[in-house]
């Protein structure tokens, strides 16, 4: 179900009568705020994913800076942290330097991530992680790929993204 249409979710829940509030509280899928700042407390740094965890592909500009801007403020107050850090949930590809532009005007980014492996980014203070849930391959193995991948491109210049 695309994000536009994620209301049809709640729908069948209720045709199934499927309560997520229940699955909620039985499975714990999600840290709870007691746990993310006891981690704060131990030197881990926490940062935002968006409010609802769309794919920013399927969005207009000024809802991907709301996502970004909006998430990034809520947990910076909630936890009172004197940074601010921003993962892109699915991907990054595809957004423009406008938008990277607007959310840096908005609200200062420490440090953004994307999703794109070892590659460079024109955009100051973003960095590509790679993404080692997409894989059926170890960590180790995954890692080995990439720089496998990034020693390949380099010759032609594939490893830096460019936005427009």
């Amino acid at each position: 179900i695309e994000y536009q249409n994620r209301n049809l979710i709640d729908d069948l829940a209720k045709i199934l009568e499927y309560d997520f509030e229940e699955y909620l509280k039985s499975n714990q899928p999600y840290m709870t705020s007691s746990q993310i700042e006891a981690l704060i407390k131990k030197g881990f740094t926490f940062g935002a994913h968006s409010i609802d965890h769309p794919n920013y592909s399927n969005l207009s500009v000024e809802d991907q800076i709301t996502q970004t801007v909006k998430s990034s403020n809520d947990i910076s107050q909630k936890f009172e942290l004197p940074y601010k850090v921003f993962s892109f949930p699915f991907t990054d590809y595809g957004l423009s330097k406008i938008f990277f532009e607007s959310i840096n005007k908005s609200l200062t980014f420490d440090i953004t991530f994307g999703s794109a492996g070892l590659k460079s980014d024109i955009q100051k203070n973003h960095i590509q992680r790679i993404p080692l849930e997409e894989y059926d391959f170890s960590a180790k193995m995954r890692v080995k790929r990439e720089y496998f991948y990034y020693v390949l491109k380099t010759p032609i210049n594939l490893n830096t993204i460019k936005r427009t």
